[in-house]
């Protein structure tokens, strides 16, 4: 058995086994989260983009998954949106600000 069997193996008990029943949100949309990761790693993107997805379902304030959200959304305005609100929940989040600059910076669109 490989180790991202394992390791997803681990992570689908996180996210959608008992462990996860009576945990808080936060902890079961940070499991989320890092699935996700991992099945991006593994070129499974759209089960890692609907992992990211689960993550802000079960936990809103959960900036992080936002944040990787915005990186896979293919629509530059869903893109925008899912990093302003990351920034929304979490305005020092570095990495939500540089990677908004950089949408704006790569399609060369102006702040109206």
């Amino acid at each position: 058995v490989s180790r991202f069997s394992e390791s997803e193996k681990h992570f689908r008990a996180c996210t959608e086994g008992p462990i996860a029943l009576g945990q808080p949100p936060h902890a079961v949309a940070y499991a989320h989260n890092e699935y996700g990761h991992l099945l991006s790693q593994l070129g499974r993107t759209a089960e890692a983009y609907r992992q990211w997805r689960l993550s802000v379902e079960v936990d809103p304030s959960f900036a992080q998954g936002w944040v990787n959200m915005a990186a896979q959304d293919s629509s530059l305005e869903e893109s925008i949106a899912a990093y302003e609100k990351a920034l929304g929940l979490n305005p020092s989040l570095v990495e939500a600000w540089i990677n908004v600059g950089q949408v704006y910076y790569n399609s060369f669109r102006l702040d109206p």
